[in-house]
């Protein structure tokens, strides 16, 4: 906590695999201070044995403001403890002010006798904005004072367009429950996509079976034709060269 990481992390689209296992550091950064973490994804095995095990970061420092964006987190989270977890798909605490903008957390969390976790994040002692982002994890976890997105919602937490496929606890109102069909449709995309300039969310095209079409990109037009309920931050310059269409 003395040393957060502060400035920013661009991951270029990459993905970095984490396997950790242990008491601590159980996320890819421990603290964020004033800082930016984009383009990234994340994935691997987390077992733990201590609280706030995340995909993104552990805790976020108090009095800084961090902002993730366009971050998928696909990491697994295997906990042993017996009680309160508070983990979390991309942040453990958010100790100081936090923005989300079009993340995901795709992986899991599992622990039996583990409760008290968030999807996005473990527990909001600060104000946090979650915008175009969604959740398709799966839980396999006591789902006693867990919530959907974050914990301590009511007090800090706002949602924007923001939409999930399996809940986990509480479920906040203002979040959009979606099926199966709508992701691997594209109405996912389509949803999260909403009035953003430049096409942020689809469909990987080299995946798609469609004929390619002369129509502009829109976010309609990319559905996951793998049906594993993923969809994904696209590159726009490569949709611009390669549309496919329906």
């Amino acid at each position: 906590e003395t040393y957060p990481f502060r400035g920013t992390f661009d991951g270029g689209s990459h993905t970095i695999t984490i396997n950790q296992s242990g008491s601590e550091d159980v996320a890819l950064f421990g603290f964020l201070g004033n800082s930016t973490v984009k383009n990234l994804t994340v994935t691997g095995t987390i077992n733990t044995t201590t609280k706030y095990a995340a995909g993104i970061a552990m805790q976020t420092k108090s009095g800084t403001t961090a902002t993730v964006e366009k971050c998928i987190s696909a990491v697994t989270i295997e906990s042993s403890i017996n009680g309160d977890g508070t983990h979390a798909g991309l942040v453990g605490v958010a100790n100081g002010a936090l923005n989300i903008n079009n993340c995901a957390f795709t992986g899991a969390i599992k622990g039996s006798t583990t409760y008290a976790c968030g999807g996005m994040i473990g527990w909001a002692n600060s104000t946090v904005r979650i915008k175009n982002s969604y959740i398709s994890a799966t839980f396999n976890l006591d789902s006693r004072d867990c919530n959907t997105f974050s914990r301590n919602f009511a007090q800090n937490v706002t949602l924007d367009n923001c939409c999930y496929l399996n809940a986990l606890g509480e479920v906040p109102a203002s979040a959009k429950k979606l099926t199966s069909e709508q992701f691997s449709s594209g109405e996912a995309a389509y949803i999260l996509q909403g009035e953003q300039e430049g096409t942020v969310w689809g469909q990987n095209i080299d995946k798609c079976k469609f004929q390619k079409t002369d129509t502009p990109p829109k976010a309609e037009k990319y559905g996951n034709v793998d049906g594993d309920d993923v969809i994904t931050i696209v590159d726009v310059s490569y949709i611009q060269r390669h549309l496919a269409g329906i």
